[in-house]
């Protein structure tokens, strides 16, 4: 895993999955940071590789309360 960080903010830009070769399997890029509790968290999220998908957050909660019922089946 390669991780590209922004030097100003300190904030991951790219994350890549390499083979043994060296070659980049999967990226994922992030961006469109805002800080949430504090923390700066991406908003937009794009892997391209084996798996394409793009993410938009938009409501974001870190670790909230949750009810013992959201873990039954």
């Amino acid at each position: 895993v390669v991780l590209l960080v922004d030097r100003e903010t300190l904030t991951i830009r790219e994350m890549r999955i390499v083979d043994e070769a060296g070659a980049v399997v999967q990226r994922l890029r992030m961006d469109r940071y805002r800080l949430v509790d504090g923390e700066p968290w991406p908003t937009r999220l794009r892997a391209t590789g084996r798996v394409d998908l793009s993410l938009r957050l938009s409501d974001i909660e870190l670790n909230p309360d949750l009810p013992a019922a959201a873990f039954e089946p």
